[in-house]
């Protein structure tokens, strides 16, 4: 009998070490999204240069028109100056909204990583005050893992998982929506994604 427990021990431990033992699966993000949106940002706030510029000259021929510097007799509304900053503050604001955006979207697909240790599933958040490091067993109850796929996104290296966890919802660590991991290639990441799904 005392064999028996001994042998039955022996084996639990072993396979224990056998699941969480092995080297860590990492995912790799794919680089092109955050290439894209750097690009779209340049280029949206080129545009507002060039918008703030353009309002300025219609701005100043609109008060012309109405006769609001002659009848105020204001040498300040006769400055091209003035309407320039009007203009470069409104589109400033425009392009401010859309740099908080892209700061956002490259903290999300360029500064998290996402890596697999046996059963436990692992992310690593960056910010300007240091990281976050998350860590849950799939095997447990209470975690919910989303594969985000399709023709398209499989195409376009647009795939994702999502991480759903009422903890971190609760603490308001996480949205409703999860936290979402870098976008990525799956034939760059299939041994990552056979070892999650078991697909």
């Amino acid at each position: 009998m005392k064999r028996l427990e001994r042998k039955i021990y022996s084996g639990w431990e072993s396979l224990n070490r056998n699941e969480t033992s092995g080297a860590p699966i990492s995912l790799k993000i794919n680089p092109i999204p955050p290439i894209v949106m750097t690009g779209i940002v340049l280029i949206v706030l080129y545009g507002c240069y060039l918008l703030g510029d353009l309002s300025a000259v219609y701005l100043q021929k609109f008060t012309d028109f109405l006769l609001i510097p002659k009848v105020l007799n204001l040498p300040i509304l006769q400055n091209p100056k003035l309407y320039q900053a009007v203009g470069y503050l409104t589109f400033g604001y425009i392009g401010c909204a859309f740099v908080l955006d892209w700061i956002r979207f490259i903290g999300k697909n360029c500064m998290s990583k996402i890596a697999l240790k046996g059963h436990f599933l692992v992310l690593e958040t960056r910010g300007i005050f240091g990281k976050d490091v998350f860590q849950w067993n799939r095997k447990e109850n209470g975690i919910q893992i989303v594969h985000k796929t399709g023709f398209f996104r499989k195409l376009l290296g647009l795939e994702r998982i999502l991480i759903l966890t009422p903890d971190l919802r609760s603490e308001g660590i996480s949205s409703k929506n999860g936290i979402v991991s870098p976008f990525f290639f799956r034939g760059q990441n299939q041994s990552l994604i056979e070892h999650l799904f078991q697909y």
